[in-house]
Parts: structure tokens; sequence; C-alpha cells
């Protein structure tokens, strides 16, 4: 509540569904503070690294509404190995929570981009730059790693793969060969 209380709007608070700093009380309810801090204008990301996200925390206050204004990753080497916390597999998380694809994908792309001042980021167009996730849900059985409450699992239908990234307009990552002749 003290972290909360001087903020002000358009200021962000990451990791928000941390165990560390839970917004969920015993009852998995919203503690009053953090959607008073909403409603002053304070954003909330997810920040999904190493140690800072759980899906009971999630669950509980993306159901009432409590969805973040912003997703990020603060992938490092723990949180890569350990809980995938890669942009795909935190949007996974949230989808398999509730969330719409579509959303979670402006939340992950133009909305970053308004927050930080710079609208020529994360949206296509003809003036942007050719920025691209290719992206691909896939379905199947998949067990998605909950780093906040002991390394327990979440199953899931869906997981999202990043098949092609384009930067620049240049292809940096091709996991299919998507861009290329056939053999």
């Amino acid at each position: 509540e003290m972290v909360l209380k001087p903020l002000r709007a358009g200021e962000m608070v990451t990791h928000c569904y941390a165990l560390s700093k839970p917004m969920t009380d015993v009852n998995d309810k919203v503690k009053p503070y953090f959607i008073e801090a909403r409603e002053r204008g304070v954003q909330f990301d997810v920040g999904h690294g190493g140690g800072s996200f759980s899906f009971r925390i999630a669950k509980a206050a993306i159901e009432q509404g409590f969805v973040p204004d912003t997703v990020s990753t603060d992938m490092h080497r723990s949180s890569l190995l350990g809980t995938l916390a890669t942009m795909p597999e935190t949007m996974t998380k949230l989808m398999a929570l509730g969330m719409d694809l579509a959303d979670i994908v402006k939340r992950s792309t133009w909305d970053p981009a308004q927050a930080i001042g710079h609208p020529e980021l994360g949206n296509l167009g003809q003036t942007a730059t050719a920025d691209i996730a290719v992206l691909n849900v896939t379905e199947g059985k998949f067990g998605l790693i909950d780093n906040g409450t002991g390394h327990r699992v979440f199953q899931s239908d869906k997981r999202i793969v990043c098949e092609m990234t384009i930067k620049n307009g240049q292809v940096v990552w091709d996991k299919n060969g998507l861009s290329l002749d056939d053999w």
C-alpha cells in the first residue's frame, strides 16, 4: 500500500502478479488500494520474470477484471530456463487465464509503446518500421510453469509459439524456415 500511494496517473507498477507483493488477499480478492491506484491512473504491467508471476494471483485478478495494462517480461537466464518467461509464453499464460488473444497482443505492442511515449512503435503501417512477430497458436497438451507458488504447473490446451521475427524488415528468427525456398 505504501508503494502505491505516492504513484500518479501514467506511472507504472511492474510484476503486478508477483507473490512477493500480492495484489490479492487471502480470499483471492483484489486489495482495495490496487483498485484505488488504478482509478488514479496508475498502470500495471506483468513483468514476468523468474519470481514474479503467480497463477493464483493472476487468475483471481483477471477474473475480477484487473487485467494488466501492459504485458512484458523480465527475461534473464534463470527466468528463461526456469519458467520460460518469454513473451510468447507470458502471452500464453494470460490466454490460458481467459484473456482474449487480440487484447493480449494489443497490451504487448501498442499499449506499451503508448505508455513509454513512442507511438511510432507497436503498430503496423506504411511509415512504421517493419518489426513483426509471426505467432502461431498451437493446440495440444501443455504445462505452463508457475514461479510464484512453488513452481506448480497450469495445464493449457493452447500455446503461442513465435514462428518468425522480422526486425527493420529483415528476418532475424525463422523457427521453421518459412521465409526460405524449399530445399
